[in-house]
Formats: C-alpha cells, structure tokens, sequence
C-alpha cells in the first residue's frame, strides 16, 4: 500500500497500528503488504470495529490497557485480504471474515470489480491487472462462515437497538 494510505489509516486509527514497533511484536513495522485497490476495504473494516469497540469495550481501545486492541499484520494470502489483531470476538472474527470474502471480488490493485486468478501467485484481480490470467470459478470453503455471520448480524442489530 503506498505511503498516502498508509499514513491516513495510522491516522485515523492510531490505536490499532504500530508502524515502527519491534518486528518480534509486530508485523505492522514492514506497513500493509497489499496493494491500493484493498484501501477502502480495509478503511471499512476498521472503521467497523472502531465503532463496536468504541459502544461494546471501549477498555480495548485504551493504549494503557494490557489487552489492547491492536493489528499486528494486514496481508495477502490466497488471493483475499488478512487481517491479524492480537486478540478479538466473536464480532470482530465474523467482521473479518466477512471483508476477507469482500476481498475476492475487488482488484487488490485498483479496487474494481475483480476475481481471484491462479497462475503463480493467487491474487484478486480485475481483468485490466490479470495479465492474461483466467479467474477462478471454484467457490471457497468458509468452514465457520453461518455462525460468524449470524454473531456478526445479531450483534449489529442489538447496537442499533441500544442507540434508538
């Protein structure tokens, strides 16, 4: 991810990105290891657990906290977005979850509509990145996907109860 984006998630959440901590503690120091087109992706999926974390446990967000919340690595892995925080949720998995899927469908470059493509390296890409590359028709497994999805929901809704 460039530099621009970069700094605007640290930014924006300062308390889950240590970009020049110890490599031993954190993954983060070498920055977010996907391309541009994930941006907003990401950005959402913060901006998500930010707002859960600030209504549900706020004591997660205090940096002087022992458990803090905090993301030790954002990758690429087989094509869809990682995301590793030092701790969650049942919440904050399914969240994740949900926008790794999100991520086999947009351009890890330029964030267009893409596919996941084989050949080499398993990257998500629109057909402008492929390099000739054909998308992959097989559907992955999400061994936990229902239950996740369904905490995911329950949890939402009960949020927007508690502020009506």
């Amino acid at each position: 991810m460039n530099e621009d984006n970069t700094k605007y998630l640290n930014e924006k959440y300062p308390t889950f990105f240590n970009l020049s901590g110890d490599p031993l503690e954190t993954l983060m120091c070498f920055g977010f290891s996907v391309g541009d087109g994930w941006f907003d992706i990401i950005d959402d999926l913060c901006q998500t657990i930010q707002t859960y974390l600030e209504i549900e446990k706020p004591e997660w967000l205090n940096p002087d906290n022992e458990y803090k919340f905090e993301v030790v690595q954002v990758k690429e892995k087989f094509g869809t977005l990682r995301f590793y925080p030092t701790f969650g949720d049942d919440f904050i998995f399914a969240v994740e979850l949900l926008y790794e899927q999100c991520s086999g469908t947009i351009c890890e470059m330029c964030g267009e509509p893409g596919s996941i493509r084989r050949g080499g390296w398993i990257q998500t890409l629109c057909d402008e990145h492929s390099e000739g590359r054909e998308a992959s028709t097989g559907q992955s497994e999400w061994s936990h996907q229902d239950k996740l999805l369904d905490t995911y929901l329950t949890t939402m809704e009960s949020m927007v109860a508690e502020e009506e």
